[in-house]
């Protein structure tokens, strides 16, 4: 619970750069839970997350935005899917788009 707002806290600067452009992000709790998947060190505790954060979501989306997939009216939704067996997976996030025109 704690390493979750952690990852929403870290989350919030994205939300608001997007925000201002008027694109609203939502982290769903499967996305959360992918991040600290991918992010999270034992060693390191949650320090990675912000780092992670930058370079994996706000890459994506910056592509989206240079190619046109989101603009001003959209709503992105960060999900993740597992890819693989249980016992070795890869979270996959996953950025649905949709429009409030």
């Amino acid at each position: 619970a704690q390493l979750e707002k952690i990852v929403r806290k870290a989350m919030k600067s994205i939300q608001k750069r997007l925000e201002d452009q008027g694109i609203h992000v939502v982290l769903e709790k499967s996305g959360v839970d992918a991040i600290l998947a991918a992010s999270y060190d034992k060693n390191y505790g949650a320090r990675p997350v912000e780092r992670y954060l930058e370079s994996t979501v706000v890459t994506a989306l910056s592509k989206m935005l240079i190619s046109g997939d989101i603009h001003s009216g959209c709503t992105v939704n960060i999900t993740a899917e597992q890819e693989g067996n249980k016992r070795k997976f890869t979270p996959l996030l996953k950025y649905n788009v949709s429009r409030d025109y």
